[in-house]
Formats: C-alpha cells, structure tokens, sequence
C-alpha cells in the first residue's frame, strides 16, 4: 500500500501502474476510482491516526491530572503530619517549662533547708554583756 504521506497524484499514479497489471482492459474511468479510493483510504488512515494521537494525549491529561490529585493529597497528608509534631513540639515545650518551674522551686527549697540546717547546726551566737540600767558616772 502506497505511504499515507504521498500527494494525491502520486496516489493516482500508483494506483494505476498497480492496477494496470491486474485490469489489462479496464477503463481509465475504473481506475481513477481506485485512485481516488486509495486516497480516500490513506485519508481515513490519517483521520484514524490523529484521533488515536488525540485519545492518547487526552489519555494522559487524565493520568497527569490523577498524579496531580495524587500530589495534592500526600501534601494534605505532610500537612497533617507537620501540624501533628507541632503541636507534639508545643506539648513538649510546655511540659519543659513546667517542669522547669518544677525545678526552680525545689531549688529554693533545697536553698532553705540548707540555710535552716546551718542556723540550727551553727553554735549558739554569745549574747552581748548586759548593760546596767545605771547612768554612767563622770570621774572628774
């Protein structure tokens, strides 16, 4: 069969040199029917050949658009997850300041109790001599 590409008189052409060794006595009219025949099978050939380029692109706008989708929801689901060890991280850094409050207080209490623990191991502190109630006398 002649190439889908070729011109229309190429086809005519073609058509009647492979013709002419089949239909010795045929009419010329005959075999422009042919031709024209041909052509318009090479042209629903081209016809045929667009539209499956045509189902194949739009083929894979849809498989392009599911990968998008697709995308789309693992995104969702890294958002998810992103906003779930945030929120992990504020727990955490809450507790952190509790229990460093927590920490904060037992050392001033550990502060007293060392401070009590020494004044009640300390000796006792010498009470200072008592003064008379008397007015002191001038030595003149």
């Amino acid at each position: 069969m002649p190439k889908v590409h070729k011109t229309g008189r190429t086809l005519r052409y073609e058509a009647y040199h492979v013709t002419r060794k089949h239909a010795q006595g045929t009419s010329w009219l005959r075999l422009q029917l042919y031709a024209v025949q041909m052509e318009d099978a090479a042209a629903e050939a081209r016809i045929a050949a667009n539209e499956g380029r045509i189902a194949i692109n739009e083929a894979t706008i849809y498989v392009n658009e599911a990968r998008i989708a697709a995308n789309m929801a693992k995104t969702a689901v890294n958002e998810v997850k992103i906003a779930a060890v945030e929120s992990r991280i504020a727990a955490a850094s809450a507790e952190l300041v509790v229990v460093e409050a927590k920490l904060e207080n037992l050392k001033a209490q550990a502060a007293a109790i060392r401070r009590a623990s020494a004044a009640a191991m300390a000796p006792p502190t010498p009470t200072p001599p008592r003064l008379s109630a008397r007015p002191p006398t001038s030595r003149s």
